[in-house]
Parts: C-alpha cells; structure tokens; sequence
C-alpha cells in the first residue's frame, strides 16, 4: 500500500483527519523522512534523537492523530 493510500484509506475510515489532502501530506512525509535520513548519515544538522521528536510530531498535526509517544522499532527489527 503506498503512503497515499493508507492516509486515504485512513481517512475514509474515519481513524484519521487529515490537515492537508492525502497526497501532499504523504509527500511531505516521505520527504521530511528522507531529509532527516541524509542529514543524519552526513552528520550535519539533524540528529538522530531530533529526527524521532520531528517526524511523529509533524505526522500527527498532519492527521490529527497523537503519534509522539509512539516508540519506533528497534534498528534491527524484522518486518
């Protein structure tokens, strides 16, 4: 399922209210994971830490749905 997808499918549901239509804010989140990816492998101006605060922040003001407190997986966990 793409990202547009699930937000749509989400949204459909009721199980999310999206601040932005459901493309734009799949782009945004993939670019800002993206950007966050690089700038921590460069070891430039994000960290690792401020790439796990940022991103669930800015994914639930997106869908209205509190992600902050939302551990993310271990680094070499098997999907």
């Amino acid at each position: 399922m793409t990202p547009v997808a699930a937000l749509d499918a989400g949204s459909d549901q009721g199980a999310l209210t999206l601040a932005l239509p459901a493309g734009k804010a799949a782009r945004n989140l993939v670019a800002l994971e993206g950007a966050d990816g690089y700038h921590i492998i460069a070891r430039t101006s994000v960290t690792a830490e401020q790439a796990r605060a940022c991103l669930p922040r800015y994914a639930s003001q997106t869908t209205g749905i509190e992600l902050t407190g939302v551990a993310a997986a271990p680094r070499n966990a098997v999907a």
